[in-house]
């Protein structure tokens, strides 16, 4: 983390624009991976990523998607019996959403790596399934995905799956068909 904000303070004397912290890609990265995996660094490193955007409703955006799968991954971490309102059934609109954004669509999926190492059951578990094939889907429609799919994070999450025979809903052979299709073309 040290190695991220000393970056970042280079960075901030050197061009403090969006075009200069975007050459700075490698260490937004990090920080970016940091925030999905520790909701207090999302908080603070916001400041650093909401300054540098292009716009102020790409800021607000960048940290509505983050606050949104944070707070699911915070839900889906803890004991679901605790839970009195399923986090994902009631916020699937807005994940699924989130996933298909024009800027940030790899928050969403580095975020759904997380949520998949999870043990969930009941409706959670049927909304996870329904994220991942949505989330799929994307992966299938985008066009040049090359710029919207981030193929490392699709890669973890297939690996994050849960093994058999709980993985069959997760890749049903139609889903799995579609996307090796896809692919291949």
């Amino acid at each position: 983390m040290s190695d991220i904000c000393i970056d970042h303070l280079q960075l901030q004397r050197k061009a403090p624009s969006w075009r200069g912290f975007a050459k700075n890609f490698k260490s937004t990265c990090k920080a970016i991976r940091l925030t999905v995996e520790d909701p207090y660094l999302c908080h603070f490193f916001s400041p650093l990523f909401i300054t540098e955007m292009p716009s102020q409703d790409d800021a607000e955006r960048f940290r509505m998607i983050h606050s949104q799968w944070s707070d699911a991954l915070r839900a889906c971490s803890s004991d679901p019996n605790l839970s009195e309102t399923p986090y994902l059934e009631n916020n699937y609109p807005a994940l699924q959403d989130s996933m298909r954004h024009e800027i940030f669509s790899y928050l969403g999926p580095r975020y759904l790596y997380h949520i998949l190492a999870l043990n969930l059951t009941g409706n959670e578990l049927y909304f996870l399934v329904k994220l991942w094939h949505s989330y799929v889907d994307f992966v299938q429609e985008a066009g040049n995905a090359a710029n919207r799919v981030e193929w490392a994070t699709l890669n973890r999450c297939f690996g994050n799956l849960p093994a058999w025979p709980a993985r069959i809903p997760f890749v049903p052979p139609a889903l799995v068909a579609k996307l090796i299709i896809h692919l291949v073309e």
